[in-house]
């Protein structure tokens, strides 16, 4: 194990500890965002849904510019940013009161905040680790991930158990995130260099990246994504529409909600790696398959549930289906990308992933209103499981000419 872990260079497990302490912090104050603004700031369900898809819906412009920034200034300068605009977004959380400031503070953080981050690190990742490691790359990335959501949802769960406000987990969120912030800007190094063979061929990129022209003319990376809606849409629900609907529904405690978020960063934390490996000898549309439909069942199953403890094992299902997903998906998206638009391409993905998800609490908040939240499941159920019959079914990707060799990462320069 250790042999495998000397093959990633040092730059990519320093990006992978300060994402594990990034989301440690973060999931000391994600658990209760819908429910603070449902319970404690009585916004309608309706409203808190529809702030939610909006702040993904304005992150898609400045994904465009982000890809382009990735490409020619650096990957960085993005995850700098986006760290900066987390610790802000909590920090307003807690000190925000009217409906008019919860959307003035999901807008900044849909603009500048974690989808911003996932562009800027998927890229370093293909940018650091060679072409065959890349699954297993985002794997350990999305392991450490996984790892702070099991850590910071539990110490949330017994503080708040113990009297701490929502607001004061929303300012225990925002300081762990200016740690990283600190640690992000005096070591993580630029690594936008290693996507192109020598410094002479970086004046011919930065032409080359001023649009989005190549992206959407690609119809393997089009169609991948057209299909990839439909599991992101039910996986949507999961974080935003499930809570409420554990409490609406089964009537279950918003701790409970906690307890479940740790489940689910548990189960990532111990399978993904192993069983991204696994599922490496797989193709990757049929891998893809097999995570769309653990992501829909452990969604839309909530749709037959009826006690609460029928909740863990959903969750476990729907965690099995995350764990392959996002290390595949974007290991097709970095082999599909030439190396000097590979901003772009993440940017363009990290907008089909924000969509997707986005366009999901506004649907099931409308549903939960208007016709039910097990119907509602049901027909996340039914989507996430169409998407997955339709992956293998896409056609085999066209063979690329990379602008430069694929040569194994060398050290990063200094920023």
């Amino acid at each position: 194990m250790l042999a495998e872990c000397r093959r990633f260079p040092g730059q990519f497990w320093l990006l992978a500890l300060g994402t594990l302490v990034f989301n440690l912090a973060i999931g000391l104050g994600m658990p209760y965002e819908t429910i603070y603004l449902t319970d404690t700031r009585h916004v309608p369900v309706l409203t808190v849904g529809a702030l939610w898809t909006i702040s993904a819906l304005v992150s898609l412009p400045m994904l465009i510019v982000s890809g382009r920034i990735a490409d020619v200034r650096g990957r960085r300068i993005l995850v700098l940013v986006a760290v900066g605009d987390v610790v802000f977004f909590y920090t307003a959380m807690a000190l925000s009161r009217e409906v008019w400031q919860f959307f003035i503070v999901l807008i900044l953080e849909g603009l500048f905040g974690w989808p911003m981050f996932l562009t800027g690190a998927n890229a370093m990742v293909a940018d650091l680790v060679e072409p065959e490691r890349r699954p297993e790359g985002y794997a350990v990335l999305r392991t450490a991930m996984s790892a702070g959501i099991v850590v910071g949802p539990l110490i949330a769960w017994f503080t708040v158990a113990n009297g701490a406000t929502y607001s004061q987990m929303f300012l225990s969120a925002a300081s762990g995130c200016a740690v990283v912030l600190v640690v992000f800007a005096l070591w993580v190094k630029e690594t936008r260099h290693l996507a192109v063979a020598a410094v002479g061929e970086l004046q011919v990129v930065a032409k080359r990246t001023g649009g989005y022209g190549q992206v959407l003319a690609d119809r393997p990376f089009l169609l991948f994504s057209a299909v990839a809606l439909l599991p992101l849409f039910a996986y949507g629900q999961f974080l935003w529409i499930v809570p409420l609907f554990l409490r609406r529904v089964l009537d279950v405690p918003g701790s409970y909600w906690s307890l479940l978020l740790f489940v689910n960063g548990l189960t990532l934390s111990v399978v993904q790696y192993p069983l991204v490996r696994a599922v490496k000898r797989l193709p990757a549309m049929t891998a893809m398959a097999v995570a769309s439909v653990g992501i829909a069942v452990g969604t839309g199953g909530f749709a037959f549930a009826t006690a609460a403890w029928q909740a863990v094992p959903l969750v476990v299902v729907f965690s099995l289906g995350e764990a392959i997903m996002w290390p595949v998906s974007s290991a097709v998206i970095a082999e599909l990308s030439p190396r000097d638009a590979r901003g772009r391409y993440m940017g363009a993905w990290t907008i089909v992933d924000c969509g997707g998800r986005g366009l999901g609490p506004f649907f099931g908040g409308e549903g939960m209103d208007r016709i039910g939240g097990r119907r509602t499941f049901a027909i996340v159920l039914v989507l996430g499981l169409v998407g997955a019959a339709l992956f293998p079914a896409l056609r085999r990707r066209e063979q690329r000419r990379p602008v430069a060799s694929e040569a194994e990462p060398t050290q990063a320069e200094p920023s």
